[in-house]
């Protein structure tokens, strides 16, 4: 595991700044203010394969474990795009970063999608931003497909984008509009990819978390959609396990 893979993994917080966006029809909310939450353990991969990309996918198997007191404990399940390994962020840690996946306990005591931006906003100002889903949830033992792109340099991108700080979230349907579009995201591009399974107490089972399909997205007409080529494993607690299936998929498993 790098020093850069572990500047990147920092708590879950929500800071209420709102930002310049458009909530789709399938729409996520903003959310209020709940603090920092730590420790945390994560289980999975870091790309780090040295070439920047113009986002991530991945398909999420979705487990729906016990959350002891999820007011303020949680389990989710995610890829993200990372902006900086070296700007301070509003946790205090360093590290930027966007992120897409599923989420239970903090916010809800039930399944639900979710959208964290950690990030610098147009005017540069850091922000640290929380969406949840309101009209569409994630179940037990569905797989979802989970996508981040940023659309000005992709020609095969669909709507065309003008605004290069233009960032696109997708749940399922990569070809349509997507779930959430967000302006005014710096620094750009991004510098690696991640996908994990992070709880903050190791009293919540994993088992059955399962990743796959995990691919980039890139300039190319040619090859737009390439899978990881590397990854970098991580596993933060011993209680907790990962299997390497490939550099595209692996489990995560123990807990509870």
């Amino acid at each position: 595991m790098t020093q850069q893979g572990n500047n990147m993994r920092i708590s879950k917080m929500v800071v209420l700044t709102i930002l310049a966006c458009v909530i789709l029809g399938t729409s996520l909310s903003v959310q209020p203010t709940f603090g920092y939450v730590r420790p945390r353990y994560h289980t999975g991969y870091v790309h780090e394969d040295g070439y920047s990309h113009e986002g991530v996918y991945g398909c999420i198997y979705t487990i729906d474990p016990s959350v002891p007191n999820p007011t303020v404990n949680f389990v989710c399940e995610w890829v993200d795009i990372v902006l900086s390994y070296t700007i301070k962020n509003k946790a205090g840690d360093y590290g930027l970063w966007l992120q897409i996946g599923y989420i239970k306990g903090l916010l809800s005591t039930t399944l639900k999608y979710y959208v964290e931006v950690m990030a610098i906003n147009s005017t540069g100002q850091l922000i640290h931003d929380f969406y949840i889903g309101t009209t569409f949830f994630p179940k037990n033992g569905e797989t979802h497909a989970y996508g981040i792109r940023r659309p000005y340099p992709l020609s095969w991108d669909i709507p065309r984008s003008s605004d290069p700080s233009e960032f696109r979230f997708y749940i399922d349907n990569m070809g349509s509009t997507g779930v959430l579009d967000l302006h005014g995201i710096y620094p750009y591009p991004q510098v690696d990819e991640q996908a994990f399974v992070e709880t903050n107490i190791t009293a919540i089972c994993i088992t059955g978390s399962h990743f796959t399909e995990l691919h980039t997205y890139d300039v190319s007409t040619a090859n737009p959609f390439n899978v990881w080529t590397r990854h970098t494993p991580v596993r933060e607690s011993p209680v907790y396990t990962l299997t390497e299936v490939s550099n595209i998929a692996f489990y995560a498993s123990g807990g509870g």
